[in-house]
């Protein structure tokens, strides 16, 4: 059976500066990772440690960005913040307690509203276009 028939292909743009930096040529055939419901990382079918190394130091990179994306949507509180207190809509609650604890610790860890970001949650709204 031909393998283009079991593989799902995706037109992939990027601008040139973009791919040379990354090399992206370089990374052929690439195969693409499920970390979530809406992100996929591609990387070469085959790397070394050191690229494992380098690929997880960018993860990091990226996780900072996306933080830093909420943060600008929901503001920080601090001690006189009325916000820093956790939702009363049960709805915000409940969207709210689906977050594993982990992320949760870190996002109050950075001093990020919490009710800012439940209300966002729960409207679905878009916090970030490229």
């Amino acid at each position: 059976m031909d393998d283009h028939n079991e593989m799902y292909e995706i037109g992939l743009t990027a601008p040139m500066e973009m791919a040379e930096e990354y090399r992206l040529d370089e990374m052929l055939p690439m195969m693409g990772l499920k970390i979530g419901k809406r992100c996929i990382i591609l990387i070469s079918r085959s790397v070394s440690a050191a690229e494992i190394l380098d690929t997880l130091e960018t993860l990091r990179c990226a996780e900072e960005k996306l933080m830093a994306v909420l943060e600008d949507a929901c503001g920080r509180c601090d001690s006189v913040c009325e916000a820093q207190a956790l939702p009363t809509d049960s709805a915000e609650k409940e969207v709210l307690q689906k977050i594993p604890d982990v992320l949760l610790y870190g996002l109050r860890g950075r001093g990020l509203c919490l009710r800012q970001l439940a209300r966002h949650l729960v409207k679905g709204d878009t916090v970030y276009e490229a």
